[in-house]
């Protein structure tokens, strides 16, 4: 974590570092062979440290941040610890920018730009320290080891290092200070990290850091979730008002249909109801995919995510949403029972079979898709043939909205099986790509839908024949 340009080579060996994390607010580090700069210092690492307040008390001096290291050089070479602050651009001055001709001077000229020097033990040679940190503002600390032990300052050599960073107000990462340097970027970094600590000191968790969801593809879901909920309570609101009994059932099947689906993406949004799909090989379509059993890392900003999410939850949904949709189109349309039942049955088998082909993992997969797209064709073939049939028998008012009805579905039932095959099927699409397009295609074929009927729905009279479904003879019992 220090500037370019570091000899990674110690002689003949390679530096190593291990970063471990005992606790959350503790990061150990670990180099073997650390890289010198300039030939004069090891860098042993660099850490991003938190604002701290100036007026702490004596009894809570341990909160602060804090570095505790153990270095120990290899004989003959002797190491004296100096730690650096960017505050006063120090670092940067020293090593970075034209000030070397006073760090080849002595030691002197580093011990006064230093914040703090450790010398090492006069029987052991190491060098053991700690050392609080504070700062008014978001700083970088740097821990270097130098030979003082010569007239000219030279790189120890270092054959390992251990510093502690205990930081319990951030997380130990650098980003912050990165940010600091990059602007506009950097303040906007900051409000975040503001704003995600403020929600835990109100106990509250971040919505936007779900395990494994980028947060532009929560933020979709959440607009999904919220779209479909108040479609749902508008038609709700009508079916109370409608007094019609046949459009009231009607408005509260729509209403169901997309509450459920609402529901689900609320679910979704929240890490719940999805699997994530790790790559196990391969590349391309070629990837080899298993569901992982371990937290993911979630990527912050960009397109890409580390891991695929499978949301399962949506194909349940659609089963009990889908078929609400059709019922109210069997509805429209007037169909006998026989075919209302058999375009049920084989929407339910196509979302079925959707799900266990995403959680197939095998070339078995395509066999079942090929299923489903059958299953895909058939309650294509069925709202065509037998409801389209169906309602030719009924007056133009309904036939046209019948015709607007179908022809959404039609058009939504057709790109279902081939998104199905660009998302969960290859997963070549981006995750963030393949949850807007879930979200667009569902509020088409439900909420669409459900509006479509808010101006359109005849009387019950005119939908169905006396007898049928008992739903006819409801309305003349009542009249």
């Amino acid at each position: 974590q220090g500037p370019m340009g570091l000899g990674a080579w110690r002689g003949f060996e390679k530096q190593q570092v291990t970063v471990t994390r005992p606790s959350e607010s503790t990061t150990m580090t670990t180099v073997q062979w650390p890289g010198c700069l300039r030939d004069e210092a090891a860098l042993l690492g660099s850490f991003c440290v938190a604002p701290t307040t100036n007026n702490i008390p004596v009894n809570q001096e341990q909160q602060l941040p804090r570095l505790t290291f153990q270095v120990e050089p290899q004989t003959p070479s002797h190491a004296t610890v100096f730690l650096l602050s960017d505050e006063n651009d120090a670092f940067q001055r020293l090593f970075l920018g034209g000030d070397r001709g006073n760090v080849s001077a002595g030691c002197e000229h580093l011990m006064e730009a230093s914040k703090a020097t450790v010398f090492a033990d006069a029987t052991s040679g190491h060098v053991n320290g700690a050392r609080s940190l504070t700062g008014s503002l978001y700083h970088r600390w740097y821990a270097i080891a130098v030979d003082c032990s010569r007239p000219k300052p030279m790189c120890p050599n270092i054959t390992r290092a251990q510093i502690s960073f205990f930081h319990p107000n951030s997380d130990g990462s650098i980003d912050m200070c990165e940010n600091l340097a990059m602007g506009s970027y950097g303040l906007a970094a900051m409000l975040k990290e503001t704003i995600q600590k403020t929600l835990e000191n109100l106990g509250a968790s971040n919505p936007l850091h779900v395990v494994g969801l980028s947060p532009f593809s929560i933020v979709i879901l959440y607009i999904c979730a919220l779209a479909m909920i108040l479609c749902a309570v508008l038609l709700g609101g009508m079916s109370r008002v409608e007094q019609d009994q046949g459009k009231k059932l009607v408005y509260l099947r729509s209403s169901f249909a997309v509450l459920v689906a609402g529901f689900s993406y609320l679910c979704m949004s929240t890490g719940n109801g999805t699997l994530f799909l790790k790559p196990t090989g391969g590349s391309g379509p070629a990837t080899s995919w298993a569901i992982s059993s371990t937290s993911l890392e979630v990527a912050e900003e960009g397109m890409h995510v580390s891991s695929y999410p499978l949301f399962y939850i949506r194909y349940l949904s659609m089963i009990v949403s889908s078929s609400c949709i059709l019922y109210n189109l069997c509805v429209i349309a007037a169909v006998d029972a026989p075919s209302k039942k058999l375009l049920l049955f084989v929407n339910a088998s196509m979302w079925a079979l959707f799900l266990v082909a995403a959680l197939i993992f095998s070339p078995l997969k395509w066999v079942v898709w090929l299923f489903s797209v059958l299953f895909s064709w058939a309650c294509s073939w069925t709202i065509r043939k037998d409801l389209w049939d169906a309602s030719s028998m009924r007056d133009r008012p309904t036939r046209r909205l019948f015709h607007k009805l179908a022809a959404l579905v039609l058009l939504s039932w057709t790109v279902y099986p081939i998104f199905w095959l660009i998302s969960d099927g290859t997963r070549t699409l981006p995750s963030d790509v393949v949850v807007m397009a879930h979200g667009a295609v569902d509020i088409l074929a439900l909420c669409i839908f459900g509006l479509l009927l808010l101006r359109n729905v005849p009387k019950l009279s005119t939908l169905l024949p006396k007898g049928l479904d008992g739903e006819t003879e409801l309305l003349n019992t009542q009249t």
